[in-house]
């Protein structure tokens, strides 16, 4: 089916948008306005040029953003687009459309705002029958565009792409990755790196701009487009207050390792974390929360069930967002639709609980509360937690609830007593959440950044009416390193401390001086910006004259030089030497940031200052950095990359933090620089970020050199060019189609190959006529006494063509053919030549190739058993397709194995007949009564069922075939119904159990058990071996580590009882 879609089309300043034809009234309830930021961003990614990566709250609506766009452009940016997202409810998201048209907010330049969003524009990779999602996706790259519909994915089906089956020219094709931190994983950066390298074009949607890796998200020069979390919450599209608290668990002396502080391990006492949990809920008015118990060594799943039957007993309606089966996620996902148009009042949930399925696509509107256990070692899933509270609430929502989102995290930290078990690593995560926390709440960033806009305003004009307004803006919204103010931010507030506690006045300048005498590796700049951000943040005169003077120097720089980022940081000086005797007293930023680093820390917050002050990195000079880099040269034949991991020479150092450094002016250096810029100044490297301009001349030199050389003219995947050290064909290719290195974008090296040297483009053959392909049939015919089909090769008198292309182009349609025809129907009509397709088949006919084909082979045919002997071209593939689908002169609905069951009564595996529990226990009966034990997947066939086997039961127990529900075994099945014991699924140990029954080994025994004694008696199936495990393997809910003589001795059997 055809789709018709009605495009926009981005000039460099206004949107310029057709009408829809015929004056078509737009139903309302199918049609959805963007909001004014969703429009100003989608006009700023159609000007750019090269790859994007948008950075947006949740909930901020980038599913509809990513729509626009592609029903903006496939067909004419881009001829195929693909979305993928990380998982399967995300991926639905964009298949499962509520609206046929987009309307644009009221914008200069929009003649009538409406992109029509065709039913079933976006088509789900899994959603077919016939092929998987990674078949279908390759399928849908290789057809021939401009498509009518985008492809929407998985991660995971892109994960599993193999290279070689992609096209090797991606150019047009645009591929968006929603949640992209995960862009940069093992797997999926492969993927991205090939669709940039085979000139594809990408786009990049994510709330969480950065990953605990340490990886960067944003490829090297691509434009960064970014809405902050505090723009949004101040624009009222979330809730304006966000409230955060840290509750510490435990008291002064309790030892806590770091896996307890941040949830990976179980905590010391979990009926604290389970108390702590429902007495906050209560206490804040029962508000409808998520509360996310991480993935704990030993599993989660139990205590889980502790913290929910707990809930329900203080009356709360609790929706168990945990387990692992499909028929757990379906009820799940099932329940959440149901709540999607439901209000405060309508909801039949007041707590969600769950693991890992209440992070990334869980949307409950309604929620204004996440509770975690354990502080995350992750800003990402700070972010994501943080997402699900931020909605924005209907007035029918309690009035204290209305406006604010709140985030708890339940912290084992023993009063603070934890925080010399934390590495540093921990130890700075720990930091970056107090202070992500701590600036939302304030929102100074967002506040300061207003002021700057308005600066940019005064002087170049709104981005509506100037491009370079645009483009200043978004420069100006790049983020400071989270790191890095997360790190000024806490030694400004233990600057802060320590001056008000010697009981002076806590000056801007004595504050900031004092700051970056003790952290002299952090970089001047950011202190300056931070400092201007806290004393602007501040609700007071003071306060209110920085932010307006923070306009007025922005506006006086831009007047003299209109570089944004250097406005800034001149800016920020100024402002900083304006108020430095402004006192910090009443600091709302600071103040905040001193509550949560104390309540994580138990109140020590200088010394975990002091703990981060000596964990600092060296200085680094830029002749220590290339004595690592030639070091490594010399060891490995290869310069180092931002991506090379670890130097080796330098213990502790990372290539990506060195080029951080670099970048950002860390540790001494001065910033505004790279690694890859490093090397090229300093040892004449090729730096991809900063390669000279190309000129079509100097391209077509090196293309004539090479097809004297090779007999043929380069393509795009044609390696090296040999006269130019360091450039390839692929890089020559994705310059033109890009438009990089001084080109114009939207050529390619075929086009100009085409234009200048007239070689064939395959991309752009003239078109054909029947007439033309029926002379060559003619043509053929003589010179070989059969007429040609699609497997017939090349054509001999045209050049480049073949009878598979011409057949492709006559069935898809292309080079001027509609498609649907073949060239075997053409042949058929215009030669009379006899097309076996309009033959007609009987099942008669096929029952008799088949018995031919079970005489021959002694098996029954199968879809995959090839071509049918003593036909024409006849195959069991076209076989079973005739059946299933109908056609010549068959009805459809039919298969090859329903065929031969009903009629040779064949075993039709799948159309099998429906079990039930009581057959398979009668079965397993009559096995045990023959074997003496119970049998398992692996006990082959079941001689009381011919044709049937223990693993085909199994597998319909767990799969949910045949009439079972699915995520059941057969140990399950025997352990219900018969009370056989199942190792998979064994009750807890205590290990007051466990030195029960060592006391009574001892005292039948006169000595203690050990792992090899055999059966505990008393116990039946227990083995003191099993035992061992569970002690040292973190099984049976005990908690790994131990063992049994460890166990007997830590608790003083060192003699009899």
């Amino acid at each position: 089916m055809e789709c018709r879609r009605f495009h926009s089309s981005l000039g460099r300043g206004n949107i310029h948008l057709p009408r829809l034809p015929g004056g078509i009234a737009v139903t309302v309830s199918l049609r959805k306005t963007l909001r004014p930021y969703q429009a100003r961003l989608i006009t700023d990614v159609c000007r750019s040029d090269g790859h994007v990566l948008v950075e947006q709250p949740t909930g901020s609506g980038k599913t509809m953003q990513v729509v626009t766009l592609v029903a903006m452009q496939l067909g004419r940016r881009f001829s195929h687009a693909v979305i993928a997202a990380p998982q399967q409810q995300i991926e639905e998201g964009f298949t499962h459309l509520d609206y046929r048209y987009v309307g644009f907010p009221a914008c200069q330049g929009a003649a009538a705002p409406d992109i029509e969003v065709p039913e079933h524009f976006v088509w789900g990779a899994r959603n077919s029958k016939q092929l998987s999602s990674t078949k279908r996706l390759i399928a849908y790259l290789r057809q021939p565009g401009p498509c009518d519909h985008a492809l929407a994915c998985t991660h995971a089906a892109l994960n599993c792409l193999d290279p070689e089956k992609l096209p090797s020219d991606l150019s047009g094709k645009a591929l968006f990755i929603d949640e992209a931190h995960h862009a940069s994983a093992d797997g999926l950066s492969e993927i991205v790196t090939l669709w940039r390298d085979r000139g594809g074009r990408l786009y990049f949607f994510t709330a969480t701009p950065y990953r605990g890796d340490d990886r960067p998200v944003a490829l090297e020069g691509m434009r960064i487009l970014r809405r902050s979390l505090a723009e949004h919450m101040a624009e009222g599209f979330a809730p304006r207050h966000l409230e955060s608290e840290i509750v510490a668990l435990g008291r002064r002396g309790d030892t806590v390792s770091a896996g307890q502080f941040t949830g990976e391990e179980a905590p010391p006492d979990w009926n604290e974390v389970v108390h702590g949990v429902y007495r906050r809920w209560t206490e804040e008015g029962r508000p409808k929360t998520i509360v996310r118990v991480p993935p704990m060594r030993g599993g989660s799943a139990g205590r889980v069930a502790v913290l929910i039957r707990a809930l329900q007993s203080q009356g709360a309606r609790v929706l168990d967002a945990t387990g692992t089966g499909v028929e757990d996620k379906k009820r799940f996902l099932d329940a959440l639709k149901g709540e999607k148009n439901r209000s405060h009042a309508e909801s039949r949930f007041d707590v969600v609980v769950g693991i890992q399925r209440v992070m990334e696509g869980t949307d409950w509107p309604v929620c204004s509360a996440v509770y975690c256990v354990g502080m995350p070692g992750s800003l990402n899933t700070v972010v994501q937690l943080l997402g699900r509270a931020m909605r924005p609430k209907n007035s029918d929502y309690p009035e204290q609830q209305r406006d604010r989102a709140r985030l708890v995290f339940f912290v084992p930290c023993g009063g603070g007593d934890a925080l010399p078990e934390l590495s540093i690593d921990h130890s700075r995560h720990a930091l970056l959440t107090c202070c992500f926390l701590a600036d939302h709440e304030v929102g100074q960033e967002w506040i300061v950044l207003k002021e700057i806009r308005r600066g940019i305003a005064d002087v170049l004009g709104s981005p509506e009416q100037n491009p370079a307004a645009a483009d200043a803006e978004n420069d100006a919204a790049a983020p400071l390193d989270p790191e890095v103010r997360a790190e000024v931010e806490l030694v400004l507030a233990d600057a802060r401390e320590q001056i008000i506690g010697q009981g002076r006045e806590p000056t801007l300048n004595d504050v900031v001086q004092q700051a970056m005498q003790a952290r002299q590796d952090l970089p001047e700049s950011a202190f300056r910006q931070v400092a201007v951000e806290i004393l602007a943040g501040q609700e007071d005169a003071d306060g209110a004259k920085a932010r307006e003077a923070v306009r007025r120097e922005v506006a006086r720089r831009l007047h003299i030089r209109p570089e944004i980022r250097q406005a800034m940081e001149e800016a920020f000086a100024a402002v900083l030497n304006e108020f430095r005797d402004a006192t910090l007293q009443k600091s709302a930023v600071l103040e905040s940031v001193g509550r949560q680093v104390h309540g994580v820390t138990g109140g020590q917050m200088r010394d975990f200052a002091q703990r981060l002050r000596d964990a600092a990195p060296r200085p680094l000079t830029e002749e220590q950095i290339l004595v690592w880099a030639d070091a490594q040269h010399e060891r490995t034949s290869q310069w180092p990359k931002v991506d090379a991991g670890e130097v080796v020479d330098a213990p502790g150092e990372t290539w990506v933090n060195i080029n951080a450094a670099l970048s950002m002016g860390l540790r001494g250096l001065v910033g505004g620089s790279s690694l890859g810029k490093l090397l090229a100044e300093r040892r004449g490297i090729r730096n991809i970020g900063d390669l000279p301009s190309l000129v079509v001349e100097q391209i077509l030199a090196w293309a004539d050199a090479h097809k004297k050389r090779e007999g043929s003219w380069p393509k795009r995947l044609s390696g090296a060019i040999a006269e130019a050290a360091g450039e390839t064909w692929a890089n020559v290719n994705a310059a033109l189609s890009q438009g990089a290195r001084g080109f114009p974008r939207g050529s390619s090296l075929a086009k100009l190959l085409e234009e200048k040297r007239g070689v064939r483009n395959v991309r752009n053959l003239p078109d054909l006529t029947e007439d033309q392909i029926l002379n060559w049939a003619d043509l053929y015919k003589d010179q070989t006494g059969n007429w040609p089909n699609q497997k017939s090769g090349p054509i001999a008198d045209a050049p480049g063509e073949t009878w598979a292309n011409v057949n492709a182009n006559l069935f898809q349609g292309g080079r001027g053919f509609p498609g649907g025809s073949s060239l075997a129907k053409l042949l058929d009509e215009r030669r009379g030549v006899p097309n076996r397709l309009n033959q007609p088949l009987t099942e008669d006919q096929i029952l008799a190739w088949a018995d031919l084909h079970k005489e021959r082979t002694g098996k029954w045919p199968k879809v995959t058993s090839g071509l049918i002997a003593d036909t024409d071209g006849e195959d069991w593939a076209g076989m079973h397709r005739t059946l299933s689908r109908g056609g010549r002169s068959l009805p459809g609905g039919s298969s090859l194995a329903k065929l031969l069951a009903e009629r040779r009564g064949m075993r039709n595996r799948g159309n099998l007949t429906h079990l039930s529990k009581e057959q398979i226990l009668v079965w397993a009966d009559s096995y045990r009564e023959r074997t003496g034990h119970w049998p398992k997947p692996t006990s082959g066939a079941i001689p009381d069922a011919p044709g049937e086997t223990w693993a085909n039961v199994q597998n319909a127990l767990f799969s949910g075939l045949r009439g079972f529900t699915g995520r059941l075994t057969l140990a399950q099945l025997f352990q219900a119904e018969r009370g056989v014991r199942n190792i998979k699924d064994l009750p807890c140990l205590t290990e007051e159990q466990i030195l029960a029954w060592a006391e009574a080994h001892y005292r039948r025994n006169g000595s203690w058990p050990k792992k090899d004694s055999g059966p505990i008696d008393g116990a039946p199936g227990e083995t003191w071996n099993g035992v061992q495990i569970a002690l040292l393997r973190d099984r049976r809910g005990l908690a790994g580590g131990s063992s049994l003589a460890r166990l007997i001795k830590e608790r003083c059997y060192n003699s009899p009882p």
